[in-house]
């Protein structure tokens, strides 16, 4: 339902569970939509879902290599299936990367919604954690890049946890003069962070922040 036309999704499974629906389902939106979602199942090794075998599985890094890998677009964007996208997150991002003229843009704003308590911040609620959180505020899953920015030297790294971060250290070595744009006036409609008991890179410290425990 995104208001910029031009995308397409590109989703990767190697859950253990399968659904026949599921292949069926992406056919029917592939026929509604004129074959924007490309579905690329992996099996695993297990019919029941390995808890802490993490072996079984492909790590999170590999899987998003394999999905630029099976992509066609200039440019790419986290589409984490346990965040808030607003309709117009593409077409704001990619005018305001147009804009810029910047390599990388991500959310300056940041709004996060804690699901045990059902409360909505904004990171401007909190500027003890501003100056904590790696690399100037970057959130993750709210960037978007030139897809020239990942290629056979620099993808990411075979990890489940913080994959994201060692691929934009590696392309900073590389490129130290990388345009980056943090958007401080990033429409809060557009994303927002959940923090949820199974994020897998969300810090201790940032917790102890928001809970006002931290100093």
């Amino acid at each position: 339902h995104q208001t910029y036309s031009a995308c397409e999704l590109v989703i990767i499974d190697d859950s253990p569970f399968v659904s026949k629906g599921f292949e069926t389902f992406v056919n029917e939106i592939n026929n509604k939509h004129g074959n924007k979602v490309r579905y690329i199942r992996r099996v695993t090794n297990s019919k029941v879902a390995p808890p802490n075998r993490r072996s079984m599985k492909m790590s999170i890094g590999s899987k998003r290599n394999l999905a630029i890998r099976h992509s066609n677009g200039s440019l790419i964007a986290f589409w984490d299936d346990d965040d808030i996208h607003g309709p117009n997150r593409i077409r704001n991002q990619v005018r305001r990367m147009q804009r810029t003229q910047s390599d990388l843009c991500a959310n300056g704003t940041h709004m996060y919604h804690v699901c045990a308590e059902n409360t909505t911040y904004t990171l401007k609620d909190f500027p003890q954690m501003q100056e904590r959180l790696w690399w100037r505020r970057i959130l993750m899953p709210s960037v978007m890049f030139k897809r020239e920015l990942w290629n056979t030297r620099t993808q990411f790294p075979d990890m489940f946890v913080a994959e994201d971060r060692e691929f934009f250290r590696k392309i900073l070595r590389k490129k130290p003069s990388l345009r980056i744009d943090l958007w401080d006036g990033y429409p809060l409609g557009d994303f927002m962070y959940m923090i949820h008991q199974n994020n897998t890179a969300w810090s201790t410290l940032a917790t102890n922040i928001m809970s006002g425990k931290a100093k």
